[in-house]
């Protein structure tokens, strides 16, 4: 093997190495600014019978410097409702509670809660719940009727 051929493997060793240093440096650098993450965007509820109620909790933290304010929750339709932390701490955590009403609903459905806050990279987010809903069984039914 010749030197020049030692050298240009040495040389391009030292420049791979230098980009993932560099990669991994960014993957560990705080966001300068206010900035939400998510735990998770997405719910999936499964099941749920018509006219009942399921909640779920999207927790985030602020992984920003600055103190980060959620300034409006808007969900997809009526029958749905948000609420959330308003005013988060650098490093700090906070959370969304949906719930969903399914009331007469049948199938598939998916609901949209919209997030806004002073996140520097991204003041609009989102998050979702679906699932499934089913006709209530002829017993709840029976047993709600007569409860009347």
């Amino acid at each position: 093997m010749s030197l020049k051929r030692i050298f240009s493997l040495a040389l391009m060793s030292v420049a791979a190495l230098s980009c993932n240093f560099a990669l991994a440096q960014d993957s560990t650098k705080v966001a300068k600014g206010p900035k939400i993450q998510f735990a998770e965007t997405s719910y999936d509820f499964g099941k749920a019978a018509q006219s009942t109620a399921v909640k779920h909790v999207f927790k985030f933290k602020n992984v920003g410097t600055d103190t980060l304010k959620i300034t409006q929750v808007k969900t997809s339709c009526g029958c749905t409702a948000a609420e959330s932390s308003k005013i988060i701490s650098p490093q700090k955590d906070g959370q969304i509670e949906v719930t969903y009403n399914t009331g007469s609903n049948m199938g598939k459905v998916s609901k949209t809660v919209y997030v806004f806050s002073n996140d520097v990279e991204a003041p609009q987010r989102s998050v979702s719940i679906h699932g499934v809903v089913e006709a209530k069984k002829a017993d709840e039914s029976k047993k709600a009727d007569a409860s009347n």
